[in-house]
């Protein structure tokens, strides 16, 4: 049943229908998107009270993320929830980031906010007037130009899941998940927009989804509830830009500038980027190990030789090691400069960096692998391993991380170490406590 925004019932609603929330679900896939295309700036247009942006602030990755919105109000909420909390200053990240907010409409362009990785608009094209979105296009992709596009908005056909849909102030006659949207598109009047779009300003376009219902995640026969375009840009010379690119404007007006700490020591000998890499990677190995042996593999009594640790000819990955552990991350700055102090002289004396064996048409998943020289001991006795530096898994696969069995989201052992879950961690709130950070007047479904 569709609510409004506003009803204290809201979160329970959605989370009775979707598992995760369908709120998590959607912002933790355009997270893995942006991350998966190595996307270090983000221009989130239509940030609301940057429910995104906050998410994006917790993972290193993404050093620049500005956002734009008109709403006045909603910018003040978005200054709150992406301000610096107290996990921020005691985890100090290894990068200054940049984070600005902008009062704007996607209508126009602005020059300063050019050069971005990656755009996002998160369902947004569904509120805007039609000269609004028909200025759209012109200004994201083809002023703004980035790398990477991601556009989310609501998939019509899934409706049919739905009762009680909202009489629309904009179209009487019709019955949307939102009051104020000017419509919702199937996903053939979504692609047929989208693909225009990409042939016109030389782009290429996949589509895909995100949420089902919990109580039936195998049925995708009407598509997913919200659909997903990303764009990726080809090659510069497609494309000739207009004369009026020529034009220098800055119609937005700069709204805030939030500040993170982050840390500052440097020139780090290579013997102690080691000798933390050789106390850190023992604890991120054993606990790999003792993951696969106790969780992922089938069921085995204690006796069972799989259950005993050996601790010599272990590997892991080397973006692992990175992704996982800030100290490293502190103390090197860049994966490059840990890859050199591995290589180095003093490096191969502990660590040998080889190939991931991979299946043949997969070279392009190889990943490179860290092979520890020493035998690490048994650390059974020291299980709740939280050395500083370390953090734990903080991504969201989906399906491709075996997680499709939503119907337990509330598992820690499952969603309790994710990227998301790490948001705002001083409010103690469960999965199914959807944070006042994050809250979305429009984003309920």
């Amino acid at each position: 049943m569709i609510v409004p925004a506003s009803d204290a019932s809201e979160n329970a609603q959605e989370a009775a229908l979707f598992s995760p929330p369908l709120w998590i679900q959607r912002r933790a896939m355009v997270a893995n998107i942006l991350r998966r295309h190595k996307c270090a700036s983000v221009l989130d247009l239509g940030c609301g009270e940057g429910s995104l942006i906050s998410i994006l602030l917790n993972n290193a990755q993404f050093t620049k993320l500005h956002g734009v919105d008109v709403d006045v109000a909603a910018l003040e909420d978005a200054q709150r929830n992406c301000a610096p909390t107290d996990y921020d200053r005691q985890y100090l990240r290894e990068n200054e980031v940049e984070c600005e907010l902008w009062k704007g409409s996607v209508a126009e362009a602005d020059d300063r906010l050019k050069g971005f990785d990656a755009i996002t608009s998160v369902e947004v094209i569904e509120h805007l007037d039609d000269e609004v979105l028909a200025a759209f296009p012109s200004v994201v992709f083809g002023t703004y130009r980035p790398r990477i596009v991601v556009i989310t908005t609501p998939n019509e056909e899934y409706n049919v899941h739905f009762e009680n849909l909202q009489t629309n102030s904009h179209h009487p006659t019709k019955r949307f998940r939102h009051w104020d949207h000017r419509f919702e598109w199937t996903r053939a009047e979504f692609e047929c927009w989208s693909r225009s779009i990409a042939q016109e300003y030389a782009y290429e376009v996949e589509f895909s989804g995100v949420g089902l219902l919990a109580s039936n995640p195998e049925d995708s026969t009407f598509g997913h509830c919200s659909q997903i375009a990303v764009f990726r840009r080809k090659a510069a010379e497609e494309y000739r830009f207009p004369e009026s690119e020529c034009v220098a404007r800055q119609p937005y007006k700069h709204f805030a500038s939030i500040r993170f700490p982050y840390f500052t020591e440097c020139n780090f000998t290579t013997s102690q980027i080691l000798a933390e890499a050789r106390s850190l990677i023992e604890p991120l190995i054993y606990n790999e190990w003792y993951h696969e042996a106790h969780y992922q593999q089938p069921r085995v009594t204690a006796g069972d030789q799989s259950l005993r640790w050996d601790g010599s000819e272990h590997t892991i990955s080397l973006n692992t090691v990175w992704e996982k552990t800030l100290r490293i991350r502190q103390l090197c700055k860049t994966k490059d400069r840990f890859r050199a102090s591995l290589e180095s002289e003093e490096g191969r004396k502990l660590f040998e960096i080889v190939p991931d064996s991979i299946e043949e048409g997969q070279e392009d998943k190889r990943e490179e692998l860290i092979k520890v020289l020493w035998r690490i001991p048994d650390l059974s006795s020291d299980r709740a391993l939280e050395k500083d530096g370390y953090e734990e898994d903080t991504h969201w696969e989906g399906k491709e991380a075996g997680r499709h069995d939503m119907a337990h989201w509330s598992d820690p052992e499952i969603w309790g170490g994710t990227q998301l879950a790490n948001v705002r961690p001083e409010q103690d709130l469960s999965w199914g406590e959807a944070p006042p950070a994050h809250e979305d007047k429009y984003a309920q479904w």
